[in-house]
């Protein structure tokens, strides 16, 4: 179709071909953008990344615990040879860590005590308390690591504590669960095959909070006791005869439980001293979680002051004996 016709401008011709041009220039320009799209697509998945080089690291497996949670600790080397010593400490130890852990305590960092030594833990024989017989000291160990290494650490410390063996007073240690605070762990390495020359290390934090934080609390006061209202001389004075015979004076204390626990001493009524504490997680059917408490003081259990069972029912005995550690944790005894 000629752009004249007869000497005028055949406008309807031009108006076809300019349209035909938008759509094939529009068209090819679509298709250019999405060809540019997949060939860079196909550099990005064809490009083979190296590796980031993290060297030497230390963490755990989280940054925060609850109180009473296994924490597990992580050395990357990233391939790297490093050496670490075992059975460094003086003293007979049993069990060795190859890890030390602190606590923030103000600013400073206090070591904690987590190897387990022969002797720490005394046997009371008939005439007193007794040191076990040890085996030789193990032989220091360098050992080399070249690969990741996890440790888990189970919220533990040794602690000292007095007690009594016939009728003698010694201090004794025992394992406890770590209060709530900030804490760190250190690795001491060697580049040295025999763990000799300068010391290297590695460390990391983490936090342990509170998992009693929401819990309730049950407190028993032997002086709230005495100065029960409406009582007349006459029941007052049973009452003191009943403390004293019971040896419950110095025995006022006080302990967390779950939110969604019972709480109950029995006899039910009537009764001004009770004879036992009852806290259970199903106190309906009675086959969850018990914490059981007589209100007798005991002096061979001067810990606690009450003799002391736990049980589990049909429940899962693990969570159970976890949950009763977390109450113990929270006992503490009333001026």
């Amino acid at each position: 179709m000629p752009f004249l016709t007869k000497g005028k401008t055949n406008w309807k011709y031009i108006l076809i071909v300019l349209i035909l041009a938008v759509i094939v220039g529009g068209g090819i320009l679509g298709y250019l953008r999405y060809f540019k799209r997949e060939i860079s697509y196909l550099s990005k998945f064809l490009e083979i990344k190296k590796p980031e080089k993290k060297g030497l690291n230390l963490t755990t497996d989280k940054t925060e615990y609850k109180q009473g949670e296994n924490i597990t600790i992580i050395l990357d080397t990233d391939g790297k040879e490093i050496y670490l010593k075992k059975n460094v400490f003086t003293g007979k130890i049993l069990i060795s860590k190859e890890y030390e852990v602190y606590k923030l305590q103000g600013t400073d960092w206090v070591k904690l005590r987590i190897n387990t030594y022969c002797g720490n833990v005394m046997v009371c024989g008939e005439s007193g308390p007794l040191l076990p017989a040890c085996p030789a000291p193990p032989q220091p160990e360098c050992n080399k690591i070249t690969n990741r290494i996890t440790w888990v650490w189970d919220q533990k410390m040794w602690e000292y504590v007095e007690k009594t063996c016939v009728n003698i007073p010694y201090t004794d240690e025992e394992l406890k669960q770590v209060e709530p605070g900030t804490y760190k762990i250190r690795v001491t390495y060697y580049d040295s095959s025999s763990c000799t020359g300068t010391p290297k290390y590695l460390e990391t934090q983490f936090k342990i909070t509170e998992e009693t934080a929401n819990w309730k609390t049950y407190r028993f006061s032997v002086q709230e006791l005495k100065e029960t209202e409406g009582l007349t001389q006459e029941k007052r004075e049973e009452v003191e005869k009943k403390i004293k015979e019971r040896k419950l004076e110095g025995c006022s204390f006080e302990i967390k439980y779950p939110p969604d626990w019972t709480v109950y001493t029995w006899p039910l009524h009537g009764v001004i001293i009770p004879e036992g504490l009852f806290i259970e997680e199903k106190p309906e059917t009675h086959d969850g979680c018990s914490f059981q408490m007589s209100f007798y003081g005991n002096p061979e259990k001067e810990k606690y002051c009450f003799p002391i069972s736990f049980s589990s029912g049909k429940s899962d005995p693990e969570k159970c004996n976890k949950i009763f550690n977390q109450m113990l944790s929270t006992f503490r005894f009333l001026k």
